[in-house]
C-alpha cells in the first residue's frame, strides 16, 4: 500500500520504527503530553496515514491486486 507514517492519538509511527513514539506537536517544551491540544492537530478524532509516492500513485503491489 505504501504507507510510511501513522499518526493517531498523539502518537507517531514512521516506516522501519518498532512501535509509536511521542507526536511532537503534543508535547510541551519538557516533552510532557499537552494538557490541552486540538483533537484535530493531536490527531484524536480522526487518523493519518502518510503513503510514499508509490502508494499514493496507486503503484505498490497492494494496488495491483483486485479491490
Amino acid at each position: 500500500m505504501g504507507v510510511e507514517e501513522i499518526i493517531w492519538d498523539c502518537s507517531y509511527w514512521g516506516a522501519g520504527m518498532d512501535d509509536f513514539v511521542a507526536y511532537k506537536p503534543c508535547l510541551n517544551k519538557h516533552d510532557e503530553l499537552r494538557k490541552h491540544v486540538d483533537p484535530t492537530i493531536a490527531h484524536r478524532n480522526h487518523i493519518h496515514f502518510g503513503l510514499s509516492k508509490a502508494g499514493a500513485m496507486r503503484r505498490t503491489s497492494y494496488w495491483q491486486q483486485a479491490h
